[in-house]
């Protein structure tokens, strides 16, 4: 009796198996987050890379539909944060796709290389479809310790210094509506030192080296919102929050 039970379960399993082999795909279902507001990948971006692979509608079968594979390439776009792929026996795959956020832009002193930082310190490749609108740092940046500015490795050379300050200033300029409506561009001299330069009025922050990066900005946003008339910015060539507790003005 249990022989007999056991193979009508194999011979069954074996017709389901072989049933949902042979499930067509017929749709391609692409959800992609843009909750961030951003938008480094396109459905027909994610269509066109899946019909390279030979991944299409109405032209598949599930038996050589491999969801991992599909993942894996997904999750290689510079833009995805997480990507996850289903096929159900309907012949419809889902795929879901969460983008990764970028909070700065990094143009190298060479002129060359350009890339972003996301929140999670990586660095993403920049987008021919479409430019973030994040602070950019240029001026004299180098490569640091494997090319990111969040490293496992303790380093304290110049360029690591510079990236990881680079980082900390854009997560305390993107987490802070007003600063990161004001400060659009942020300049990197040869000693290490920030300045920056803002959208409104025309003068340059002297920010200093990348320390006490919260109080200097705290100390910028007051003097902006609390301290001056707006319309009085012009006035003044360069404002300089290196000091600690003050603000050196210089007016033109």
């Amino acid at each position: 009796m249990w022989s007999l039970l056991l193979i009508s379960a194999v011979i069954l399993l074996s017709f389901v198996d072989s049933n949902y082999q042979s499930i067509q795909l017929k749709k391609i279902n692409v959800n992609i987050d843009q909750s961030n507001g951003h938008s480094f990948i396109t459905k027909s971006q994610v269509i066109r890379t899946l019909s390279d692979i030979g991944v299409k509608e109405n032209d598949e079968k599930e038996e050589n539909l491999d969801c991992n594979r599909v993942e894996k390439i997904i999750n290689e776009f510079s833009g995805t944060k997480n990507a996850e792929v289903f096929f159900y026996n309907s012949g419809e795959l889902f795929i879901e796709i969460k983008q990764r956020t970028p909070i700065a832009r990094v143009l190298h002193e060479n002129g060359y290389l350009s890339y972003y930082i996301d929140k999670e310190g990586k660095v993403m490749a920049l987008s021919n479809n479409y430019v973030a609108r994040v602070p950019v740092f240029n001026g004299s940046i180098k490569y640091g310790n494997q090319f990111s500015p969040i490293n496992k490795q303790i380093s304290n050379t110049q360029e690591d210094v510079i990236l990881n300050g680079i980082y900390e200033m854009a997560q305390v300029i993107n987490n802070d509506e007003f600063l990161a409506a004001q400060i659009v561009q942020i300049y990197c001299n040869k000693k290490g030192h920030f300045e920056l330069i803002p959208r409104i009025g025309n003068h340059r922050v002297m920010f200093g080296a990348p320390e006490n990066i919260k109080e200097k900005f705290y100390k910028l946003k007051s003097f902006y919102t609390k301290g001056i008339n707006i319309k009085e910015l012009n006035l003044y060539d360069t404002l300089n929050i290196m000091y600690n507790d003050q603000i050196v003005c210089s007016k033109r």
